[in-house]
């Protein structure tokens, strides 16, 4: 039941916008020095932003923006005129096109861009030439998460997030103790975390929050050294529904068997994946399509779930092209036609369950067949 409120929450909060006091309004075709009315509209989103209250709307024309933003904590919405024609260019600047680490949360909406050019930032300012993060979006809230859990996500939907690179999160990096986030209904693509010729972690999204879910959205084309797609860590809640994760690559240059999950990796504190479709990802090491464990205390079968997922057409050069995990439920799920180009059980193409001490995988109502080598291994073998 408490899950169940955790979802209905998210989707309300994806549905719907802050009911704003007042709307502002921007153009990039505007004289600079508006007002913010329809009449005098701002020229930055910038500067809408920072005319901007709790509750408001900033409302965006289309038009390219050559900016980063900052929501400066405030929960407002800013909506662009749909991701096709509304863009905010990050090229021009070493920064998160977009930020929010100021204690933003639910009432917090980004919606109807295309999110690209973003380099990061410096996560450690005392040492130059450090590794950059978030490429594209930064989420960061710290604190102490609550218990029972009390979910306060940003949402971010209707985006297009391309074209990003940061050392980690190259599309999106969502962390901190209590740093949520919904992305509903968005493509995250071509992004990279890379830097400085080596690869990094989270091509499309690096979460090391409380909790995410994606909803409805296609993650697709990115790269990293570990998830391609995504990468997470910690002891966050991960929920992916609806989604189709497909063509991203997990890559490193030396040594290439560092280089794991091609559409996803990481551990979580709780994972579900639900009518998620994991296609032709590429690992120069282990895990193609999925390599997901969960940590923590508790009955770990309660918290991998996957059910009604396809993971097809996955290759990886050593351990498991399709999924690896190493304890929980998978029901009603598809694993086919995986390739892996190793041999004996540690190149068992199709699932490899790698367990802990006492960990339980249930598998029900699946079809796990047509992979090369092997369709089923434990590794290493279960005492």
């Amino acid at each position: 039941m408490q899950k169940l409120a955790l979802i209905a929450l998210a989707t309300i909060l994806v549905g719907g916008l802050a009911s704003g006091q007042m709307t502002i309004y921007v153009d990039a075709a505007a004289t600079p020095g508006g007002n913010g009315t329809v009449g005098s509209p701002f020229a930055l989103i910038q500067d809408g932003i920072d005319a901007a209250i709790d509750g408001d709307t900033v409302q965006v024309a289309p038009g390219t923006y050559l900016e980063s933003l900052d929501f400066l904590g405030k929960r407002i919405a800013v909506v662009g005129t749909g991701a096709d024609i509304t863009t905010i260019d990050g090229s021009t600047l070493s920064a998160p096109v977009v930020t929010m680490d100021n204690g933003e949360g639910a009432g917090t909406f980004l919606k109807g861009f295309t999110i690209t050019g973003g380099t990061g930032v410096n996560p450690n300012p005392s040492a130059p030439g450090a590794s950059s993060a978030a490429g594209g979006i930064y989420i960061s809230r710290g604190g102490i998460p609550t218990t029972p859990l009390t979910l306060d996500p940003v949402s971010i939907c209707n985006c297009r997030i391309s074209g990003n690179n940061a050392g980690s999160g190259g599309g999106i990096l969502l962390v901190g103790w209590t740093a949520d986030l919904v992305v509903s209904n968005c493509e995250i693509s071509g992004n990279s975390a890379t830097f400085a010729g080596t690869p990094g972690n989270g091509g499309g999204i690096e979460a090391a929050g409380i909790y995410l879910r994606v909803e409805r959205t296609s993650i697709s084309g990115n790269s990293a050294a570990l998830g391609g797609g995504i990468h997470c860590q910690g002891q966050g809640i991960l929920e992916i529904v609806d989604c189709e994760i497909s063509s991203n690559v997990a890559f490193h240059p030396s040594p290439a068997w560092a280089a794991n999950g091609g559409g996803l990796a990481g551990v979580a504190g709780k994972l579900t994946l639900s009518r998620t479709r994991i296609s032709s990802n590429m690992a120069e090491g282990a895990y193609g399509g999925l390599g997901l464990f969960v940590s923590g205390s508790g009955a770990v079968i309660d918290r991998f779930f996957m059910e009604e997922c396809e993971i097809v057409g996955n290759i990886a050069e050593f351990l498991a092209a399709g999924a690896v995990t190493a304890q929980g439920r998978i029901t009603s799920s598809t694993i086919s036609a995986n390739i892996s180009s190793s041999t004996g059980v540690a190149g068992a193409t199709g699932f490899v369950f790698s367990p802990l001490t006492a960990a339980t995988l249930s598998i029900d109502n699946s079809i796990i067949r047509g992979n090369t080598i092997g369709d089923l291994a434990v590794f290493p073998s279960a005492s």
